[in-house]
């Protein structure tokens, strides 16, 4: 049980690592797409609020999940979906769907 627990303590900290570097990393990437996207001051400020919005309302949907289904499952259905919209972020064409994907890549 003991071995579960620092287990899964390994896992979160690792996820919680990532999700920090892609949330406070994403300042450096919308300096970066100010130029290619025209940004506009209010955009900007609209984009770098993005992965601070997500945990914010999936919060309480993620816990539902996680008391119904199992931590593990949830878990992994967070992490690849992370992932999944992290990685399609880096090819969009606008800096609205960019915005929506850090909404998801955050939570």
């Amino acid at each position: 049980n003991s071995w579960y627990n620092r287990g899964l303590l390994t896992v979160l900290s690792i996820g919680l690592l990532g999700m920090g570097i892609d949330i406070f990393g994403f300042s450096v990437i919308v300096t970066g797409c100010s130029c290619d996207f025209q940004l506009e001051l209010w955009q900007k400020s609209i984009m770098l609020s993005m992965p601070f919005v997500g945990p914010i309302f999936m919060s309480i949907p993620w816990g539902y999940i996680s008391d119904t289904k199992g931590r593990r499952k949830t878990l992994l259905i967070a992490l690849w979906g992370s992932f999944l919209s992290s990685f399609i972020s880096a090819f969009s064409p606008n800096w609205i769907m960019l915005a929506v994907l850090k909404i998801s890549s955050s939570c």
